[in-house]
Parts: structure tokens; C-alpha cells; sequence
């Protein structure tokens, strides 16, 4: 989402789904920003204008110009989310469970939902994949209080600031949290689909 200042800063948040969005979003709102590319119904290539990944983001008006940034995650736990969004969303029953702890069947659910299930979403996409040179990155893992803002405000020139209790609109799949742990073994099967990204952001 690029974000556009009074001052015409412009600063563009490459959104890696399930990576906290419209948290960060609120912050820019609540100190006056107005946000452009944020409209989830327009497709680019099929894919969601807010969860675009490089290059093909580039290809928005101002973003090639602007001053990028992300937050990532660590991959276990973004899969753990996204199968949160889809379990609730599509009515699965939650043997799924069951299901992924198959690791040949839970590669080629995954391969699936790259390519077509959540094509226009990016949920499962490498994190990799959306990154740049000229993007700087922040884990969730550290946290999106004050400190987060600290790190935008001297990565990227900014004055922002944060108050108390950020609000947003959660997704109706999000109401309801998945009951159902998830066993072990499949976070080893992740780390082994995720290798690159585990690699590429140290996790």
C-alpha cells in the first residue's frame, strides 16, 4: 500500500499477507496519511492490489519512486494464519488437521494454493518474493508497538507516532479462533517447503 504524507512523503508498504496489514495501515492513517492501492477487489495479473509481490507491484502509479519497507514473518506462523482465514472462509473441517501432517499431501495443498485456491490472495507466496534491494525490512517478532514505529521513523525520515491501542476491523474469520493444535511435525515440514525464506530472513 503507498502511503502519502502532507509533505508529499511517499512511503510504499510492500504487504506480504497475514504480515499484520492493516495494523500498519492504522498507524499511517492516525497520523494523516492518505493510502492509495488499497483496494482489494481490483486484480493486477489476478492478484490483489494490496498483496502484490515483486516486481509486479512496480507497475503502480508513485511505488517505483517511493521508499519501501516490510514486515515479515516467521513462516510457521504466517502458514498457521492463513490456514485460519481459508479453514473458516471455505468451511473446511478442521481434520485438515489431520491431513497436513501427511507431508507429501500438505506440498501439494500448498503447491495448489499457490497456483490457483489463493492465487489472488498471495497468502502462501514465498516472503522472498516480495522483496527488493531497496526494501527494508522489520520482523513481526519484534513487535509493532513503539519500537516499530521508531525503526520506520529512522529507516524512513519520518515523525510518526503511535498511540495506546491501535484499532482495526478484524475479518470475520478471525472472530472465531481455530481450536485445533497442529502437531509438531508439520512445522519441520514447513521449514523444509519454506527453506528459502527461513534462510533468507534468518529464522
Amino acid at each position: 500500500m503507498l502511503y502519502r504524507g502532507a509533505d508529499d512523503k511517499k512511503i510504499f508498504h510492500v504487504h506480504i499477507p497475514r504480515n499484520a496489514g492493516r495494523y500498519v495501515r492504522q498507524i499511517f492513517i492516525e497520523n494523516s496519511f492518505d493510502y492509495y492501492h488499497g483496494e482489494y477487489k481490483l486484480l493486477v495479473y489476478g492478484i490483489e492490489t494490496p498483496h502484490l509481490h515483486y516486481p509486479l507491484y512496480l507497475n503502480l502509479e508513485l511505488v517505483e519512486e517511493s521508499e519501501h519497507f516490510v514486515v515479515v514473518r516467521n513462516p510457521f506462523d504466517r502458514f498457521k494464519s492463513s490456514m485460519q482465514i481459508i479453514i473458516r472462509a471455505r468451511h473446511y473441517p478442521e481434520e485438515i488437521y489431520e491431513k497436513i501432517q501427511d507431508k507429501d499431501w500438505l506440498f501439494n495443498f500448498l503447491d495448489m494454493e499457490k497456483m490457483v485456491g489463493s492465487y489472488k490472495t498471495n497468502f502462501y507466496r514465498d516472503q522472498k518474493d516480495f522483496i527488493s534491494e531497496k526494501t527494508k525490512i522489520w520482523k513481526l517478532e519484534n513487535g509493532l508497538n513503539l519500537e516499530f514505529v521508531q525503526w520506520l521513523n529512522n529507516n524512513l525520515n519520518l515523525s510518526l507516532k503511535i498511540s495506546n491501542e491501535i484499532k482495526y476491523d478484524l475479518m470475520d474469520a478471525e472472530l472465531v479462533p481455530i481450536k485445533q493444535k497442529i502437531n509438531p511435525i508439520v512445522e519441520d515440514y514447513i521449514k523444509e517447503y519454506y527453506a528459502e525464506d527461513y534462510e533468507f530472513f534468518n529464522y
